[in-house]
């Protein structure tokens, strides 16, 4: 590791020990390198947003349609499809009401691992 990097490491470790979670560097290298940090998905929410959009399509339910009826975009469905986003206790309710499924249905085959 050069001296750059790691000196962008260090500067990275040291603004997220401090909980600046929206900090904006100013140097390109750091902010690559605080994307790179950037903790992965939980295998929950990842789980979660593969049912919804399975349950989605077999409704053939466009990520359009389906914000329109939450009140959110369709953006949102996509970060919520690729866990990118968690979706919320009330949001999850609200997505079993539109979809028509128990909210069991976006944790069942993951509780059995």
């Amino acid at each position: 590791m050069t001296g750059v990097q790691h000196y962008v490491q260090a500067k990275a470790e040291k603004c997220c020990a401090a909980g600046f979670s929206s900090y904006q560097p100013r140097s390109p290298l750091l902010a690559t390198f605080l994307i790179s940090m950037k903790k992965s998905s939980h295998p929950i929410d990842i789980h979660v947003g593969k049912r919804l959009k399975q349950q989605r399509l077999l409704q053939g339910i466009s990520q359009e349609s389906l914000a329109k009826q939450l009140g959110i975009t369709f953006q949102q469905i996509q970060k919520y499809e690729n866990a990118t986003n968690r979706i919320s206790a009330s949001k999850l309710y609200q997505l079993s009401q539109v979809l028509e499924v128990p909210i069991q249905y976006f944790f069942d085959n993951e509780l059995q691992h």
